[in-house]
């Protein structure tokens, strides 16, 4: 696990390897409720593959249901980095950001990526995002 601290913001990231697959999660807690969802998830998966030096393949708009405070605002995403396919799921929640993401080398098995991304948020926010 690390930590990232700022003003205002704290982010935990864990990273897993499975064989050929990195694993993250990170949660991203904020002071004060995220005003526009739409805009941070945007902003999150551009700071990812910023960060990662990937691109962007495709990316859709959900509605998070697995959550207390469901449904929630999310984004999920495919992308490519040189060798490297994944994809990745960022849900807002009020005043917290959690993201998960899965990248594979060559030969991945795309079922594998998949379960790495999947999870559920099992607390509700301190500060509730209507969707």
């Amino acid at each position: 696990m690390t930590t990232k601290e700022q003003p205002d913001v704290v982010s935990h990231i864990w990273i897993a390897r499975m064989g050929n697959i990195l694993c993250l999660i990170g949660v991203t807690d904020y002071n004060v409720r995220i005003d526009n969802a739409e805009e941070e998830l945007q902003f999150d998966m551009k700071n990812f593959l910023k960060e990662i030096e990937g691109t962007a393949t495709a990316q859709q708009k959900l509605s998070f249901r697995d959550a207390p405070d469901g449904p929630l605002p999310a984004l999920r995403f495919s992308f490519s980095k040189t060798g490297w396919t994944g994809q990745s799921l960022v849900v807002a929640a009020g005043d917290r950001v959690y993201q998960s993401a899965a990248l594979g080398s060559a030969g991945s098995d795309p079922k594998d990526l998949a379960r790495c991304v999947a999870f559920k948020v099992t607390a509700k926010s301190r500060h509730w995002q209507a969707p």
